[in-house]
Order: structure tokens, then C-alpha cells, then sequence
């Protein structure tokens, strides 16, 4: 018998299926497309707050200016009351040691709060959160200007309130729905840091909850 040909009708059939598997095709990669980018775009908690560590660099113009390294602890708690803002409070206490007459007794303190805003982005597992901190606080500070002896100190002790105005970033890493691990950089400025307007630029490391 001769070779036997396709027939328009079985062509036509196969062309069909084909094309039904190209649209499931296509249609299930704009579904797993959606999903991705509904998990970017993951929904903020209405509720963030927690706790955070910090250290970094305190230079405060006193003198010919005094530095060490600054260390506290604090908190925030922020609300989002828009899509992509947040509006709360943190607060801190942070402070450092320095020398001063030959010996490191001299401390510099600070403990703060104020009203936040910040704008936020979230891209699944991450969110990013820029924003400033206004408010007060309180300064004391420690001066040892003479040593006589091994025991007696002449110290100057001082204590003053100032304005607080505080830029920082923080950077969430997700870790469940309700945890998530906090990187935040932060520059405390104010109107009266001895003879200056800056504390000093701190690292901060933070455990926070969402609800």
C-alpha cells in the first residue's frame, strides 16, 4: 500500500492543541508573574515596634573636643496609618567614656525621645524604612579636670536639655510574620551638645514585631 497523508481535519487538531498549550502556558506564567509580585510587594504590618543596640563614634565639640565610643540601648513603636508611611516614637540612652587629665573617669550621656515619620518599602523578605526622629533630651556629663593623688578627683558635672533632631535608615529582614531582624544608621544632632550640634553617628541592631 502507498504512504497514507495527514488529513486537514488531524492537522488542524494538532495545531489546536498546541495553541491550548502555549495560552495554559503563558497563562501560568502570568499567575506565577502575579504571585511574585504580590510577595514583593508584601503588606506592611500595621504594627512595628522592639528593641535595638547600638554602638558607634560620640565626638562632642568640648574643649579641643572629646570622642569614644558610644553604646545604649533603645526602642520604637510605629504605626502605619497610610500604605507607605509610618508614624511613631523611639527613644534611647547612649553614652561614652574619654580621657581627660591622664585619666578615662570623664563620661558623656545622653537619653532621648521623640515623634517619628518615615517612608517604607517592602520587597519580600526585606523592608527599608527612611525617616527622622524630632524631640528632646537629656545630656550629663562627667569632667575630670584634675587628679591629686591616686583617689581625689576635681570634676565638673553638668546637666542641660537640648533639641533632638535625628535622620536614620533602617533596613527589616523578615524572618516570620510576626519577627524580623532590624540594621538601623542613625545621626543624633541637636541644638546643644556641649559646644556643638552633633552626638555622632551610631549602628544599631534590633529586634522587632509586627502585627
Amino acid at each position: 500500500m502507498g504512504a497514507q497523508g495527514i488529513s486537514p481535519v488531524s492537522g488542524r487538531s494538532s495545531r489546536v492543541r498546541r495553541g491550548m498549550v502555549r495560552v495554559i502556558g503563558i497563562a501560568a506564567f502570568m499567575l506565577a508573574s502575579s504571585s511574585f509580585i504580590v510577595a514583593a510587594e508584601e503588606r506592611t504590618p500595621f504594627f512595628n515596634g522592639g528593641m535595638f543596640y547600638h554602638g558607634g563614634y560620640g565626638s562632642i565639640a568640648y574643649g579641643s573636643g572629646i570622642n569614644g565610643y558610644a553604646n545604649g540601648l533603645g526602642g520604637r513603636l510605629a504605626l502605619a496609618l497610610l500604605p507607605n508611611l509610618r508614624i511613631g516614637g523611639m527613644g534611647f540612652a547612649s553614652s561614652f567614656s574619654y580621657t581627660s587629665a591622664g585619666v578615662s573617669d570623664s563620661y558623656y550621656s545622653v537619653g532621648f525621645g521623640g515623634m517619628t515619620a518615615e517612608a517604607h518599602l517592602s520587597f519580600h523578605p526585606i523592608r527599608f524604612s527612611l525617616g527622622a526622629l524630632v524631640g528632646g533630651g537629656a545630656i550629663r556629663q562627667l569632667h575630670v579636670e584634675t587628679v591629686n593623688g591616686d583617689s581625689s578627683r576635681t570634676v565638673r558635672l553638668e546637666h542641660y536639655a537640648s533639641f533632638i533632631l535625628m535622620p536614620y535608615l533602617i533596613t527589616e529582614f523578615v524572618i516570620s510574620d510576626v519577627i524580623s531582624i532590624a540594621l538601623m544608621a542613625d545621626w543624633v544632632l541637636g541644638s546643644r551638645f556641649a559646644g556643638g550640634y552633633s552626638y555622632g553617628q551610631r549602628i544599631h541592631i534590633g529586634l522587632l514585631f509586627n502585627r
